[in-house]
């Protein structure tokens, strides 16, 4: 029932619309959906709301889904409220949690409480974490508490976790599934009782089917506080926070040394995960522990790209329940080589885009190649002169070289391109090939949207998925859209809609490699060539060829110059 964004309508109003839809059926529903949210039902009308349901559910009870978004409920009210369901404390010892009351004709399913200001400055604060640590540890407690910017910090947490311990105790308890996304005072004290109160509960208890601690304030103390209790979680959402590589390699080292499984991690737009954290979570995924991770729009370049890449072939060695799913969520990661890059005209079919889909790829291949050669012969002490003309224009074009090292990127990891490097541990390296015939398959979603591809990296990829298919076993299913350089065609062939176009694609980047090879090759020639030439120049210098020089010297009294001679021919002729 949705009754939200009507400010004009009391609490008393809502629960005779809410008798009068009960009543109306000849057999009454056994759950209600009510959203009251945006209605500014305030502190008063929460509870005169609740106190009528409780009226009219009195003789038959009715499971409750309860929205009360915004409507400028504070910490006095939504104690009250949670109070009139779970009755009254008993004469005992409330720390320890000895509370009784009459059982409530209205069972919690869900609560909702978002975008009201509950924090620790407002009246009722304390009386709210007690009520909270009641309704956790009660059997009416709801399987979905959501408490979205509330201004909720530490100790609310601790209320959180006492319940939690209380409640673990109790045969059969449902996981929980808590949102308190947005409460930036929370920070790594908060996070930290929440994680010490899921590892005091029973062993082997699933405390939470999903904790989201998204936009908390969270640092790398509290992602290692919570690395240790990952066994009590399915779904963890840290994203929005301020977790590093440090953070993010502990929460990876975890999942690879426990025997838990994650159902997922979402740890996207912590901007300080790099590729040492990117590493460490992909050899989680290569050890089957998770099933789901987002690292979306963090600092992931290429060597953490090849690192997942080198995950999917660990993921198909393993024996076990089949088939593996992964989705992996690398979007919006500076993967590509067109980062940076600022079109002069931004029309999509502007005459610049248009000649840079026409000779990206290519200009790209012939630099590398060149460059290639370059660094082999000058290894070896040889130059090339730098005075020719460069295969690529004087436009935008000369920075589309994928693996060459650029000035405003001095890591290599940076300058290089993660897509070629996410192919390269499948296409390039040599694995031992999987049995096709085996039952076991590995099927992996790879989100790559917004990552600066350029042509090139498509056609990378295009050869990862026929190669990772042929021989390995791993059916692979990669989302590259918004990345605009890239054609419709070559989109929908990286999905699994278009496998001409996707064969197409492989063959290219193949021929490249190939291409590549050869280039090398010649290059180590090259190199090996000129250093022999380099010793021996040194050989005969160093013993003068064998020769014995001092037979051909010339005695410099014998002959003189040119002039000498001249002056001597003149005196002969005067003398005669």
């Amino acid at each position: 029932m949705d009754l939200s964004y009507k400010p004009n309508l009391s609490a008393a109003k809502i629960s005779s619309v809410v008798r009068e839809i009960l009543d109306k059926n000849d057999r009454r529903p056994n759950a209600l959906e009510l959203d009251v949210s945006f209605s500014e039902v305030g502190n008063e009308g929460i509870v005169t709301l609740i106190q009528s349901l409780l009226n009219i559910t009195e003789s038959l009870p009715l499971g409750l889904s309860l929205a009360s978004r915004m409507n400028r409920l504070t910490p006095d009210g939504v104690s009250k409220m949670l109070n009139s369901i779970l009755g009254d404390e008993s004469n005992g010892d409330a720390d320890k949690g000895s509370f009784t009351g009459a059982q409530s004709s209205l069972v919690l399913r869900s609560m909702d409480f978002g975008w009201n200001n509950l924090g620790p400055d407002q009246t009722g604060s304390k009386e709210l974490s007690s009520s909270l640590r009641r309704l956790v540890e009660s059997e009416n407690c709801p399987n979905v508490l959501r408490l979205y910017q509330c201004g909720l910090g530490p100790a609310v947490c601790r209320a959180i976790g006492k319940g939690l311990i209380k409640r673990s105790e109790v045969r059969d308890a449902l996981p929980l599934t808590l949102h308190l996304c947005g409460n930036e005072a929370i920070g790594n004290a908060g996070t930290a009782a929440l994680a010490a109160a899921i590892r005091s509960c029973k062993k082997g208890t699933v405390v939470f089917n999903e904790l989201d601690l998204s936009s908390c304030n969270i640092g790398d103390a509290g992602a290692e506080a919570l690395a240790l209790a990952l066994k009590g979680v399915r779904v963890l959402d840290l994203s929005n926070n301020k977790i590093s590589n440090d953070g993010a390699a502990s929460i990876g080292r975890a999942l690879v040394e426990s025997d838990c499984v994650s159902d997922c991690i979402d740890l996207s737009n912590n901007h300080d995960i790099g590729d040492g954290g990117a590493t460490d979570l992909a050899a989680a995924v290569g050890h089957n522990t998770i099933r789901n991770l987002s690292l979306r729009s963090c600092q992931v370049h290429a060597d953490g790209a090849k690192a997942f890449g080198e995950s999917l072939i660990a993921l198909s060695k393993l024996q076990g329940e089949c088939p593996i799913i992964l989705d992996v969520d690398l979007s919006g990661n500076p993967l590509g080589v067109l980062r940076g890059k600022k079109n002069k005209e931004s029309g999509k079919y502007s005459a610049s885009n248009l000649k840079s889909k026409a000779s990206a790829t290519t200009a790209s291949y012939m630099n590398f190649i060149g460059k290639k050669i370059r660094s082999g012969l000058k290894e070896a002490g040889l130059e090339m002169g730098t005075n020719g003309a460069s295969v690529d224009s004087d436009d935008d074009e000369d920075d589309m070289s994928t693996d060459s090292k650029s000035d405003t990127h001095p890591d290599a990891s940076k300058a290089r391109c993660g897509a070629k490097a996410f192919s390269s541990a499948i296409v390039v390296t040599e694995h031992e090939e999987i049995n096709q015939d085996k039952d076991c398959k590995v099927k992996c979603n790879l989100a790559v949207r917004h990552c600066f591809l350029d042509r090139g990296g498509a056609d990378a990829l295009a050869a990862t998925i026929v190669q990772s298919k042929q021989r390995y076993n791993v059916d692979l299913v990669i989302d590259a859209s918004m990345n605009p350089v890239l054609e419709e065609d070559m989109i929908e062939a990286l999905s699994g809609k278009n496998p001409d176009t996707l064969e197409e694609m492989a063959e290219r980047h193949i021929s490249v490699l190939e291409t590549l090879r050869v280039a090398e090759e010649r290059a180590v020639e090259a190199s090996q060539l000129a250093a022999s030439r380099h010793r021996k120049e040194e050989e005969w210098e160093s013993d003068d060829g064998g020769l014995d020089l001092d037979r051909y010297a010339v005695d410099e009294e014998e002959y003189d110059s040119d002039a000498r001679y001249d002056d001597e021919y003149d005196e002969n002729n005067l003398t005669s």
